[in-house]
């Protein structure tokens, strides 16, 4: 049952809630690393690390035990992880206490449809590093470019609205649709509505019940609400699929959380392999990259840091021109 993990804005939101549970106040490193497996590791204090796989045959989160025998500088704090509203995008937000100066990074995880990509945007807004460098219609994901997020939905609940003007829209929207029209309405309309929950929103719409209407608009109210996570495995066909709620009508395992409901997942899928010496083979590569992606951002993070010399040889020469208004011991001095 190989099939990779879709993330809708309602995952998002929930997942993000976990993830901010789990990480706010972590230890980390000031940069992710980038493998060409497509996958992102954020190294965490208690040896651990957030290991992010956006391949396209997979799509995991998962928190694993830290696999380098290096020991690496967490120079960097987890302050926050956000998902802006009815949106496929996850901010991890970082304090980079830098030798030179600190300053706010954000790793950005873009999980729309077949386009995942994670960024690495720096205080000025522009990309230090990026896991698939491109172009997206008018927006360059490249270093050194400014970041542009993905256009908002711009769906209705997706900011405040009161219920009854909500139900108002509903009925002006859906309630004078066909049957057949209803779908695409509610997913182009509606915010926190995906491919994965629409079916399960209209079921009770789909007859000739009077009430069904109003039964499909409850259950799309319930989405807004927020109310608190139930995770489990869906399972949609032949897919398996982590959802931060139950959905009536469709099979489904509870699970503790997200985390695990993916993990769970990702085992699953593993097994699958014909070879297990080809899992092995894979799980291997997948560290030996992990690890010299690791080095490589410490190199580039040292690469941007040359930029201070300059600045440190100006200040040597003043001090030096000065020396003599410098008194003895003196721990700081200003100076023209």
């Amino acid at each position: 049952m190989s099939n990779a993990v879709r993330y809708d804005p309602l995952l998002v939101r929930y997942l993000s809630e976990e993830l901010n549970e789990r990480l706010q106040g972590r230890l980390c490193t000031a940069a992710p690393s980038f493998a060409p497996d497509l996958s992102v590791t954020l190294s965490l204090d208690r040896r651990e690390q957030l290991r992010l796989d956006l391949h396209p045959s997979r799509g995991w989160f998962r928190i694993l035990p830290t696999t380098d025998d290096d020991e690496l500088e967490l120079d960097a704090v987890c302050t926050r992880i956000r998902a802006p509203a009815d949106e496929r995008l996850i901010e991890i937000q970082l304090h980079d206490n830098g030798r030179f100066r600190s300053q706010e990074r954000t790793l950005i995880l873009e999980l729309q449809t077949n386009q995942w990509n994670a960024i690495l945007r720096g205080e000025d807004g522009r990309i230090v590093s990026v896991l698939r460098a491109r172009r997206a219609g008018s927006r360059s994901l490249h270093p050194g470019q400014l970041y542009d997020a993905p256009p908002p939905e711009q769906r209705l609940g997706a900011t405040g609205i009161s219920r009854h003007n909500a139900h108002a829209r509903w009925d002006e929207i859906v309630g004078t649709a066909s049957v057949e029209e209803r779908r695409q309405l509610v997913l182009r309309s509606f915010a926190w509505t995906s491919a994965i929950n629409v079916e399960w929103l209209l079921a009770p719409a789909a007859d000739e019940d009077p009430e069904g209407l109003e039964k499909a608009f409850e259950r799309w109210w319930y989405l807004l609400e927020e109310e608190p996570a139930r995770p489990c495995i869906l399972k949609i066909g032949e897919r398996l699929q982590p959802y931060p709620i139950r959905l009536k009508g469709v099979e489904n395992t509870p699970t503790a959380t997200l985390l695990e409901a993916i993990a769970r997942i990702s085992v699953e899928q593993d097994e699958e392999l014909d070879d297990p010496r080809l899992g092995a083979a894979q799980n291997l590569t997948r560290e030996r990259l992990v690890g010299t992606g690791k080095k490589l951002e410490r190199l580039r993070g040292e690469l941007l840091g040359a930029g201070e010399a300059e600045k440190l040889r100006e200040l040597g020469d003043l001090l030096l021109a000065r020396l003599h208004l410098v008194p003895r011991g003196a721990a700081r001095v200003t100076l023209e």
